[in-house]
């Protein structure tokens, strides 16, 4: 699998981010049962080489990751005060702007699911998410 930005933007700026992302997959890899074998990171992709979970890998095909985007987006907007509609609608007052930031963040950086298909969930252009989730970095 590889990970990267949108337009090639930089991923990690320093080690710090580095560690940090390291920190998540361990986080992600014990969650789901996955194995990693290889990884590679560099300044704006990684590469993994890795083995899940048989179940996990089932689940995933069966169109779980849709239903888990789901759950996400609704608890995020429950707990943001905002319906989802206007989240999806493109609405730009400054609490949906964030409740999109913190929801492409978890679904991207936490979950790996690509910034095409979290876009597509919320009603967004790919270069949205990306920038999103750069504003809630820094």
């Amino acid at each position: 699998m590889m990970v990267r930005e949108i337009d090639g933007l930089v991923l990690f700026r320093n080690d710090q981010d580095r560690e940090n992302f390291i920190s998540r997959m361990s986080h992600l890899v014990e969650s789901t049962g996955t194995k990693i074998l290889a990884w590679a990171l560099m300044n704006n992709h990684v590469h993994l080489l890795g083995e899940a979970d048989k179940h996990l890998s089932r689940q995933l095909r069966l169109g779980e990751r849709d239903g888990l985007v789901t759950r996400v987006i609704k608890r995020v907007c429950d707990e943001a005060g905002i319906k989802e509609e206007e989240l999806r609608n493109g609405g730009r007052r400054r609490k949906v702007s964030h409740a999109r930031a913190r929801i492409s963040f978890q679904l991207s950086r936490e979950l790996g699911i690509p910034a095409a298909e979290i876009a597509r969930h919320l009603g967004v252009c790919t270069s949205a998410i990306a920038k999103a989730i750069q504003k809630l970095e820094s």
